[in-house]
Order: C-alpha cells, then structure tokens, then sequence
C-alpha cells in the first residue's frame, strides 16, 4: 500500500510540474531486471515499480496523430 501512496504522489508531482511520467512495472517482473534496480538502489528494499518521468516535447510543428478507426472496424463481439 506505501508503494501506490509513493506512487501517486510522484505522479501527481510531475503532472503539476508539467512533466510527463509513466509507469514500468513489467521490467520488475523478471528477476535478472529487478536485481539490476536493486543494485543501483544499493541494496535497500524490494523495488515494486520504475518510473520514467520527463519533459514531453512540444507537439508544435509535429504533424498531427493518425486517426483511430472507428472502434466497431476493430472490436467484434460475438
């Protein structure tokens, strides 16, 4: 429960700074990745989740997103 109190902290931190963040947790699924986060916490804790937070680059002169097509094109429920 500490680790989703931290965690919502920190990413509500960063969208109030204006950064853009976003969670990793399927690196600490393996064990080889999650004794590499450990090693570079030196040791201390178990590491639950990594997140990567940032500056997110101007969407100015960028060309515009490629539009979704309509959600009955792809999703048929039988």
């Amino acid at each position: 429960m500490r680790c989703g109190e931290v965690l919502s902290t920190v990413l509500l931190e960063c969208a109030a700074a204006g950064m853009a963040a976003c969670t990793l947790t399927h690196l600490i699924e393996i064990d080889e990745s999650r004794d590499v986060v450990r090693s570079l916490i030196e040791q201390r804790g178990e590491p639950q989740v990594l997140i990567r937070a940032g500056i997110a680059p101007s969407m100015e002169g960028h060309q515009a997103p490629t539009p979704q097509n309509p959600l009955a094109d792809v999703l048929k429920i039988r």
